[in-house]
């Protein structure tokens, strides 16, 4: 047993030294690449996105990516259980999340840079259309699984609108 314990930590140790290797060889040769910032801008989009989609909990309880409804029988991606999610509901809702961001990301880099003024215009309300549409979407979807949850998108019909002397009470 103790033959086999040390075949096992030697095969281990050889492991991590051709991982360490391979490391070592991969920023050699893409060294170029990690000076540019744009390349840590999507990687850091990419570890966010894997990240708050819950691939990890995922691997480790085996979780579904989606599962068929036995009634309808039709293909189901959203849980509708507020304390349970499939896959493709972290996968949707992180995306959601991450375009969203970048969409405000979007309207303070990208769109000062345009020259033409009716298309930064354009490209700011398309920007900003994302980011509500995808935020609205993420709400929506946590209305869904909270039925107790009553705040929508937009304010209720009946709060008072107007000049901010008269904002319900809530003046400085």
């Amino acid at each position: 047993n103790a033959e086999y314990m040390g075949r096992c930590e030697s095969f281990i140790m050889s492991d991590q030294l051709v991982l360490l290797f391979s490391f070592a060889v991969a920023v050699y040769v893409f060294r170029r690449f990690l000076f540019l910032p744009w390349v840590w801008f999507v990687g850091a989009a990419f570890v966010y996105f894997l990240c708050t989609a819950g691939v990890v909990y995922d691997i480790i309880h085996g979780i579904p990516f989606s599962v068929i409804d036995p009634r309808t029988r039709k293909t189901t991606y959203i849980s509708n259980r507020a304390r349970h999610q499939y896959a493709a509901e972290g996968f949707l809702m992180s995306a959601a999340i991450l375009l969203g961001g970048l969409g405000l990301v979007a309207v303070t880099e990208v769109v000062p840079r345009i020259r033409n003024r009716s298309s930064q215009r354009l490209t700011g309300l398309l920007c900003l259309s994302l980011t509500c549409l995808c935020l609205y979407e993420v709400i929506s979807v946590y209305r869904y699984k909270n039925n107790w949850y009553g705040p929508g998108f937009l304010p209720p019909s009946w709060y008072r609108s107007g000049p901010l002397a008269k904002d319900q009470g809530f003046s400085f």
